[in-house]
């Protein structure tokens, strides 16, 4: 139980990892005001011992890890991820505040979750994983159709011999679509209309048989992403677009026409939020752990589960800055 978090600061050539059990459910906020806040946020939890930050067991591993960040000064580059948030919208907002609240530093989300974090370090994309164990290795091919426009979470788009496209609108994770192999070709349904997009779903694929390519982007974290070649997909060719939707419009032409996204009750949730004192969710944990065993009850609390997160206050004037920022992207909507 819990919302696992590992931190990463580079400095000066060196690096520190950091843990805190309940700190994935607050990373946008840890970040969102600026590279000295977080730093010192990360900072003041729990940090490994040197002579253990090189051992895979003291990092979480793509189950337990909920969130991440790596923090590098020396590169002025961040790369995060946690849950995505409610759909697009939510996701989009936090990209905007923190392109703004990161002035001169590369803000990239971690697609490969702990995998990019790890890669950046020089301790390889599979550090924390045992090879052949991705989880394409026993997912099979199987489409799932939404009930509406409104449920769709995956837009397929497929280039047909005549080059003609056609477009199809799923339920799944879009990097989960993928790992079945190409067998999904086969289970596009030929009579279904082509989805109207309600909303923007959380990515998509485009496939062409004729020069074997894939085309991917999405706003999730997709574990094993560059493990080449996909599994099922030999022959292919796997082209990642991170979170650029507007490359599979390209591809697709008129037959794609992704909805504009209304950012404001993101932006405006998100403002009306700063300042309140943060969440603890190890409060009932704790209350629990001190309770006494008795004779027909046995108290039993993972410890970690009742470490509070170290959740450093932002400076007024950081605040300021950031009240500033998302004031400033409400009036451009």
């Amino acid at each position: 139980m819990g919302a696992r978090a590992n931190y990463v600061v580079v400095e000066n050539g060196a690096w520190t990892l950091h843990y805190s059990h309940w700190g994935a459910g607050r990373l946008a906020t840890d970040l969102a005001h600026g590279p000295a806040a977080a730093t010192r946020c990360f900072r003041a939890n729990s940090p490994v011992p040197q002579d253990e930050q090189r051992i895979a067991d003291s990092w979480l591993n793509d189950v337990w890890c909920e969130g991440a960040a790596l923090v590098d000064h020396d590169r002025r580059q961040l790369l995060w991820f946690t849950d995505p948030g409610e759909g697009w919208a939510e996701y989009t907002a936090r990209r905007e505040v923190l392109a703004r609240m990161w002035p001169g530093w590369e803000v990239r989300w971690a697609h490969d979750g702990l995998g990019d974090l790890q890669a950046r370090l020089g301790l390889g994309r599979d550090f924390t994983r045992t090879p052949g164990t991705a989880e394409s290795d026993s997912w099979a091919p199987h489409w799932v159709e939404p009930e509406d426009d409104d449920d769709v979470t995956v837009l397929v788009t497929v280039r047909q011999p005549d080059g003609t496209v056609r477009a199809r609108g799923g339920c799944l994770d879009p990097f989960l679509q993928l790992i079945g192999g190409q067998g999904l070709l086969g289970l596009l349904p030929a009579d279904s209309p082509e989805p109207a997009l309600a909303a923007m779903p959380d990515g998509g694929i485009h496939l062409d048989p004729g020069s074997r390519t894939i085309g991917l982007w999405t706003t999730r974290v997709a574990f094993g992403l560059y493990h080449r070649p996909l599994r099922g997909w030999d022959g292919w060719t796997l082209e990642f677009w991170g979170d650029d939707h507007t490359r599979q419009a390209e591809r697709a032409g008129d037959r794609v026409r992704f909805p504009r996204t209304d950012l404001g009750p993101a932006l405006a949730d998100w403002l009306r939020r700063i300042g309140a004192p943060p969440r603890d969710p190890g409060a009932l944990l704790r209350q629990v752990a001190a309770l006494p065993s008795g004779d027909d009850r046995t108290v039993l609390v993972n410890p970690l589960a009742t470490v509070r997160h170290t959740a450093v206050e932002p400076t007024a004037e950081e605040v300021d800055a950031l009240r500033a920022v998302i004031a400033g992207l409400l009036a451009e909507q």
